[in-house]
């Protein structure tokens, strides 16, 4: 899935999911109904993007990023943000998901962002600068919602087979942390057996590896929940 050109939308030729379970397929957005079992982690995730500015969320492969970060945390936090709307109340924060590496994650990253405030409200999206730096775009997308950007980078492993530790892209990301004026955080999430990749990239962001959150398989209950609920 390109959720840079649009992150609600499906991948070319999925079909919309009819059960909870079908295979190895994650979860997106859309499947939020189907989603249970994974609370504790949610809130988790949502409690350390609204308290630290970079965090990194992993685990090993097949355990369940993906789906709680899109059907779990991006889906209930653009729930909200559409109630708020609703009520005529400001959005509180907006949450955005990209996983999109093969091309330039600069430009792909200002369309998600773009393309996420306008699931919310066309207006929000509404000449958002795109095409310079990211810290720029990410700045101006903060000062729409009332409290913070929450930036998710899934499969984080794949920049690498594309980029290097130090391109681009690293570099704008590194200006956008340490900028203090700019509401936003931002979260990686990267399979258990990459995340030693991360420390080519430290150098460049002080604090990158200073709050890591693990995510391990459904226990008895989750999985009970995930299957009755």
């Amino acid at each position: 899935m390109s959720s840079a050109a649009a992150p609600s939308a499906r991948p070319a030729g999925r079909q919309a999911r009819r059960a909870p379970y079908q295979g190895l397929i994650p979860y997106t957005e859309e499947d939020a109904a189907y989603f249970f079992g994974r609370d504790a982690a949610r809130a988790v995730v949502l409690d350390n993007l609204l308290a630290y500015r970079v965090s990194i969320l992993f685990g090993s492969s097949g355990v369940g990023k993906s789906s709680l970060l899109r059907a779990g945390v991006v889906r209930r936090v653009r729930d909200e943000g559409r109630r708020q709307i609703a009520r005529g109340d400001p959005v509180e924060y907006m949450a955005l998901h990209f996983s999109t590496w093969s091309e330039d994650p600069v430009a792909g990253l200002q369309r998600a962002i773009v393309a996420a405030l306008g699931e919310i409200s066309p207006q929000l999206a509404e000449d958002l600068p795109e095409g310079g730096a990211l810290a720029d775009t990410v700045a101006a997308a903060a000062l729409r919602v009332d409290g913070a950007l929450l930036v998710i980078l899934d499969q984080f492993e794949e920049y690498f087979l594309y980029h290097d530790a130090d391109g681009p892209f690293i570099t704008q990301l590194a200006r956008l942390l340490a900028r203090r004026d700019t509401a936003a955080s931002v979260l990686i999430a990267i399979r258990e057996d990459a995340l030693a990749r991360l420390d080519a990239l430290a150098a460049h962001m002080p604090g990158l590896l200073d709050n890591l959150v693990r995510i391990e398989h459904l226990d008895r209950d989750a999985a009970r929940a995930a299957i009755t609920e």
